[in-house]
């Protein structure tokens, strides 16, 4: 039988969420991003995660998030008006560039829910790699990237977070093109959350060490027997647990069942 890797194609899709994934765990990574199995597990609702992606793709498409009346308006109208949206929304007031820079000394465009993917063939191995961004600001000379984030704070600062490579590599031949520097910031909008890492202006000899970076990974995943981390922590977040063999944690599988009716024989 062929072994995993031979799964794997020629041509690697990486995103900041898989390569995420593999960082955290290789089995992880096998079950979802390449077999592309449902979790087995029942894990944490991310739907408010998701409401407040799309409020704050919905206000900056129309007013802007600088009103208080209108974010309470739409709040209202999605029926999503609760405490912890109110304090995110007003989170990201304070960082959102519309109400840093001047309006009269400088324009700030925005586009959200921003979607583009870079390929690379030379020198090997080839891979694509796409990224889904929150927000791209133009404004000051700086295509700012913003990720709105509605957990917990990761530990890593953005030039070692692996989601961080993805992005800005994606990024970096329009900031070339736009004569323009390039940043990426992220915004931890959970009260929890006290502040933000240092936004991340990568230079060329960052994008350089971040290529290779990205070509390693993608050599390792076409090497690799995707064997588990069996750590008890991170194996009891992942929602394979149940049906991992190299899990560290006990988990129930939540997947449907059929009902066999007994054999009256």
């Amino acid at each position: 039988m062929n072994k995993p890797r031979k799964l794997i194609a020629d041509l690697v899709a990486i995103t900041p969420t898989s390569i995420e994934t593999w960082h955290r765990c290789e089995r992880r990574y096998l079950l979802r991003h390449v077999l592309g199995l449902p979790g087995s597990d029942t894990g944490l609702s991310n739907d408010e995660g998701l409401r407040l992606h799309a409020v704050l793709r919905f206000v900056h498409e129309q007013l802007g998030c600088q009103s208080d009346e209108y974010v309470a308006t739409v709040l209202s109208d999605h029926d999503c008006d609760t405490d912890t949206m109110r304090s995110m929304m007003r989170r990201h007031k304070e960082r959102c560039p519309s109400a840093i820079v001047d309006p009269v000394a400088e324009a700030v465009r925005g586009h959200h829910e921003v979607e583009r993917a870079r390929y690379h063939h030379k020198p090997v191995p080839m891979f694509l790699a796409s990224a889904r961004l929150d927000a791209v600001w133009v404004h000051d000379g700086i295509l700012d990237i913003r990720d709105y984030k509605s957990g917990a704070k990761s530990a890593l600062e953005l030039h070692n977070d692996p989601r961080a490579w993805v992005q800005v590599w994606v990024l970096a031949p329009r900031a070339v093109a736009a004569e323009a520097r390039l940043r990426l910031r992220y915004e931890y909008l959970a009260a929890e959350v006290t502040d933000d890492p240092d936004p991340w202006e990568p230079d060329a000899d960052d994008l350089e060490f971040v290529e290779h970076q990205l070509r390693e990974t993608v050599i390792a995943i076409r090497d690799s027997e995707f064997i588990g981390v069996s750590d008890v922590e991170t194996c009891g977040r992942c929602p394979y647990r149940s049906v991992c063999r190299d899990s560290a944690a006990v988990g129930v599988p939540s997947w449907p069942s059929l009902a066999v009716e007994p054999n009256p024989s």
